[in-house]
């Protein structure tokens, strides 16, 4: 069994006691005193430090340090001999609440033991007890049972239960209690002990601290005007001793806050410590700054000095926020403490200003090198250009540079085309050299930087190294690129003084020097990211919110020496890239007016040359002339594809998707004007090869109709370029839109925003990223519009290009360069004029005088009646050759696969070159309805005259449409594709000859019935020959309606045709205008 402890009291402090010193010289009066005073102290250090009347540090000194006389005020000592007794009666108090606090703690162990000592028996005691409780739960079981039974059995078991309880269960219990009972004595007095100790532990230390620093600080503060004065300085103990005393200030500023205007005998004021160490720190900084400089000099051959001073900015960081307040957490005395703990506790706080000069000085060693590189020639830079350029650059900008000095983008030296080559290619072979200098820099920096300011700062201090390598040298870097290709467009440019329109600039070697940049960055983002990795960065972000919000895109957190997450780290590493690549975002935010300028310029030389080749040739007369400059429209019919697909990869270079539309139209402007350029090539041709109609007739040969079929392959091929540049775009476009897809998904999971369902792993800084992946951050950070959704709607406008893709699709597909096909169609039906032209020269000499022949207005006479018969005249005998003919001169040419392959994909249209002569043949006819172009292409189409004319059996035509598509189907069946595409020119040719034959028929003014005769026997011939040809839709119906016309007797002449409808009505126009002809009046 423990005997009870009771409650420790502490002893009197030293001199305070009765008989002790501080009696010794009074009368019983001051014992009294003494002994009063000792008693209220002792009993202020045992009373707890919470509530009212609890211990307070001042209330304790100012008791315990009561002089004898009993006196209460606590005033400044005012001569030395007092200060000195209380200094010496304090340094007393010191010691004697040091050992009394060992007494607590032995006092506070020898309980402890106690109640270790207790607790398991009553552990014991209680597990009897509810072992007891559980038999008499048992027992009274039994009891229940046996109520039924008979009653003297009844009070057997009753008396049996009752034995059993009182003998063992009761005997349990009893022990249990007692034992509980008793430690039920012991427990409260013991738990009362040990709070007043651990009280009394706490506020002794309190006041051990305070005196301590009381003590101290005189002495403390005297020694380091003596540490700075020597020589060297000894700043490392000035810093220590700085660092005690502002520790010092921290355990002081509660003490003498708390008493107020009575402040604690011989403690220094709150004002003049804090004035104080604000002195001694200013000193301090002013006499480590020289030796932080000198360190960073001399840091490539020993790290210690400059290792030490980080050590010494940092401690004297850790102290920036002294005043604040006073100790957090508890009242000294009745006055108030500063609630926020105003201690600065940021031991990186300091190291700012060693960061600052480290960055600056580390960054300098690479900007020697960039302002080495010297160009080839000179650069000319225009009046007034460099000027204006360095008073808008950059206020970190290096003024007075060779290239051009600091400037924004806008200014560039106006240089002839070969210094500009001469100069990039010059500065594109220097550029990857000082691109490895930085690269070396950093590798020796991601290990210096831990050695010097830990690993936690050290990836921090390592993107900012990467950014001070670039920040002065950016208005430079822009300045050279501008040098290369000025951004904006051509009369920005040509405004500022650095070029006209007509200059040839070249955005190749902007994009060679992107290139070499990308794959710096990409180099530099590996160190980044080993450097974070290293510095146990990369953990699992925080789900939401906190510092994962905006560290997806490149934002202003490079300001930061560290990192807290993932997300942050990448944020950081990626704002940095933006930053180094900054040059170049003039270029992709008007990627579409410099690539108009650029691409534009290169096509006005091609247009030159397209000009060139067709200007001056006589092709009329000279064969060869034609032919060379067919092949020279060939060759540079193709070589605006290679610009196209130069500016594609450029855009997905630079932009990476962004500003899609822009960019393909000004891709779809070229081909387009490039187009235009060969159409107008085209005419100039065809205006030379007939302004003399008969020199063209008389030289037609094979010869002549080969060369001139040779034209459609420049459509063909400007139209099969156009199909795979087209493909290709849209290869591109297909990739682009699967890595953006990607980016938006990183960049989801870095704010946070992904789906939590989705089972994603948390964000985590890749290893690594390929030059792609950082094209595309760089391409966010200089296009991207930060809003909610934006990724998706690029993504969206890349699917509108593509066909199969969400937002694309068969009948959905975007075309993507529209001005180019439709600028295409009209060079093919250039194309088709020139071939109709020479092709159908000779049928058109022929038919031009037949109104004027005079054997249409001829009566039959006896001479005529000794003849054979009436024969075909020569006019349309030479059409008919000229048509058999045309067989043997297009064949040769659809010979050769891929000449037909390029001609026959540009056929679609073909017939439209036959609508000059239907319309001429409609305006003959002098009928309102037959004038409009509607009714012009249905008396064309064979298959719209079903309704309107019947064939007679005249050289078995064909009698229906139906027929006439049967024919068709045969035709495409059974024939090559050489006799096929034979077919579509002699079905042009045959429908022209037919609309010219019918218009010149129709000009007749008078027809006799020998004339009919004539007319019958012509067109009969004609018919013969188009049935001969075998193609299909010929003879037309109405050339067959017109031989059944004059083959009928004039007193039997009737109009059959249907004249509900305009066509109907045309058609009955032309039937009354032969009955005109031939005297008849009406139907």
């Amino acid at each position: 069994m423990m005997t009870t402890s009771t409650t420790t009291t502490p002893p009197p402090p030293p001199g305070a006691a009765a008989g002790g010193g501080g009696a010794a010289g009074g009368g019983s009066g001051d014992d009294t005193a003494d002994k009063m005073a000792a008693a209220e102290a002792a009993s202020i250090l045992a009373s707890p430090g919470t509530g009212t009347g609890g211990f307070t540090v001042a209330s304790y000194l100012n008791t315990a340090l009561r002089s004898a006389d009993g006196n209460t005020n606590t005033t400044i000592p005012n001569n030395t001999k007092e200060e000195e007794q209380l200094q010496t009666r304090m340094a007393s108090l010191a010691l004697h609440l040091q050992v009394q606090t060992q007494s607590c703690h032995d006092e506070i162990g020898r309980i402890g033991a106690e109640l270790q000592a207790i607790l398991p028996r009553c552990r014991d005691d209680v597990g009897r007890l509810r072992g007891g409780v559980d038999d008499m739960k048992v027992d009274a079981g039994v009891l229940l049972r046996g109520i039924g039974g008979a009653e003297g059995g009844g009070r057997v078991v009753g008396a049996g239960v009752g034995a059993r309880v009182g003998g063992e269960s009761g005997g349990v219990g009893v022990s249990g209690v007692g034992a509980a009972g008793q430690a039920n004595n012991t427990t409260p007095t013991a738990l009362q002990t040990l709070q007043t100790l651990h009280s009394l532990h706490q506020n002794l230390n309190r006041t051990h601290k305070i005196l301590a620093a009381a003590s101290s600080w005189d002495e403390t503060l005297r020694s380091i005007p003596n540490l700075l004065a020597s020589s060297p300085p000894n700043l490392v103990e000035a810093v220590e001793a700085w660092c005690r005393l502002e520790r010092g200030e921290r355990t002081l500023a509660g003490a003498v806050a708390a008493v107020g205007s009575g402040a604690t005998k011989g403690m220094p004021g709150t004002k003049s410590r804090r004035t104080s160490l604000h002195q001694i720190k200013s000193q301090i900084l002013t006499l480590l700054k020289p030796q932080l400089l000198h360190a960073l000099t001399r840091m490539d051959t020993r790290l210690g000095p400059l290792e030490s001073c980080v050590g010494m900015y940092r401690k004297l960081g850790a102290g920036e926020g002294v005043g604040g307040g006073s100790v957090g957490g508890g009242d000294v005395g009745s006055g108030d403490v500063g609630s926020d703990g105003g201690v600065g506790s940021d031991a990186e706080g300091g190291v700012g200003v060693v960061v600052e000069e480290y960055v600056r000085v580390r960054g300098g060693i690479c900007h020697g090198g960039w302002f080495d590189f010297v160009p080839p020639s000179p650069l000319t830079v225009a009046g007034g250009v460099g000027a204006a350029a360095a008073e808008g650059g950059d206020d970190n900008a290096v003024i007075g540079e060779a290239d051009g000095g600091g400037g924004g983008g806008a200014a560039a030296a106006d240089v002839t085309s070969s210094n500009r080559e001469e100069y990039a290619k010059a500065f594109l072979t220097w550029l990857p050299k000082w691109y490895g200098s930085v690269l070396a820099l950093l590798s020796e920096e991601t290990r210096r930087a831990a050695a010097v300011f830990g690993p936690r700062l050290a990836p921090g201090i390592v993107v900012r190294v990467l950014r001070e390598c670039f920040r002065p040298i950016l208005p430079s870097f822009r300045t050279r690129l501008a040098s290369l290709c000025p951004p904006g467009d051509v009369e920005a440019a040509a405004a500022a003084g650095t070029g006209s329109s007509t200059t040839t600039w070249s955005l190749d070697s902007v994009s060679s020097a992107y290139e070499a940049t990308l794959d710096f960055l990409s180099q530099s983002y590996e160190l980044l990211a080993a450097t974070f990795e290293s510095s146990s960065i990369n953990m699992p972000s925080p789900p939401s919110g906190g510092a994962a919000a905006g560290a997806g895109a490149p934002s202003a957190s490079s300001s930061a020496l560290a990192a807290d997450s993932p997300a942050a780290a990448y944020g950081l590493i990626a704002s940095a890239l933006a930053f180094v690549a900054s040059p170049f975002s003039p270029y992709q935010i008007d990627f579409a007016k410099v690539e108009r300028k650029c691409c534009g310029s290169a096509s006005e030389l091609v247009a030159r040359k397209v000009q060139a080749a067709v200007g001056g040739r006589s092709v009329s007369s000279d064969r060869s002339s034609l032919q060379g400059a067919v092949d020279s429209l060939q060759t540079l019919g193709s070589s605006v594809f290679s610009l196209a697909e130069a500016s594609v990869s450029r855009f997905e270079l630079l932009n990476c998707g962004y500003n899609t539309n822009a960019a393909v139209a000004t891709v779809d402007d070229v081909i387009a004007q490039h187009a235009g350029e060969l159409a107008i090539a085209v005419s100039t041709l065809r205006t030379s090869m007939t302004s003399d109609e008969n020199q063209l007739a008389g030289n037609f040969d094979e010869e002549l109709v080969q060369c001139s079929l040779e034209i459609l392959k420049v459509a063909g091929g400007m139209k099969r370029d156009l199909t795979s540049c087209e493909a290709r775009t849209r290869g591109v476009f297909r990739e682009m839109s699967k890595r953006l897809e990607l980016y938006r998904e990183r960049y989801a999971l870095i704010q946070g925003t992904s789906n939590s369902e989705s089972g994603a792993p948390p964000f985590a800084v890749p290893d690594s990223l390929s030059s792609t992946d950082v094209a595309f951050i760089v391409a966010r950070a200089a296009c991207g519009e930060e809003h909610e959704g934006q990724d998706q709607e690029i993504i969206a406008t890349l699917a509108r290009f593509l066909p199969g893709q969400k937002g694309g699709g068969p009948g959905h597909t975007t075309a993507l360069f529209p001005k180019a096909t439709e600028a295409i169609t009209r060079l093919a039906h250039t194309c088709h004029v020139f071939v109709f032209d020479v092709c159908s020269a000779v049928p058109r000499r022929a038919l031009r005088d037949l109104p004027s022949l005079p054997i249409w207005r001829k009566d039959a006479s006896t001479q005529d009646a000794l003849t054979y018969g009436i024969l075909p005249q020569q006019y349309i005998t030479t059409v008919g050759e000229h048509m058999l003919a045309l067989v043997q001169a297009i064949e040769p040419f659809a010979s050769d696969e891929e000449a037909l392959e390029l001609a026959d994909t540009v056929m679609e249209g073909s017939k439209d070159v036959a609508l000059p002569s239907w319309r001429e043949f409609a305006s003959a006819i002098g009928s309102t309805d037959a004038c409009s172009e509607e009714t012009v292409v249905g008396l064309m189409n064979v298959r719209s005259l079903k309704a309107y004319v019947t064939n007679a059996d005249v050289g078995g035509g064909a009698d229906s449409a139906e027929q006439l598509e049967e024919e068709e189907e045969e035709e495409g069946a059974d024939l090559s594709a050489t006799a096929l595409f034979t077919n579509k020119w002699l079905d042009v040719i045959g429908l022209a000859v037919t609309g010219y034959l019918l218009e010149r028929t129709l000009r007749v003014p008078h027809l006799s019935q020998r004339g009919c005769e004539h007319f019958f026997a012509d067109y009969s011939y004609l018919i013969n020959v188009f049935e001969a040809l075998g193609i299909a839709g010929h003879p037309h119906p109405i050339l067959l309606h017109f031989a059944k016309l004059f083959s009928m007797p004039v007193e039997e002449l009737t109009f059959s045709a249907d004249e509900r409808s305009a066509m109907g009505r045309a058609i009955g126009a032309s039937e009354r205008r032969i009955g005109l002809m031939r005297g008849v009046e009406s139907a």
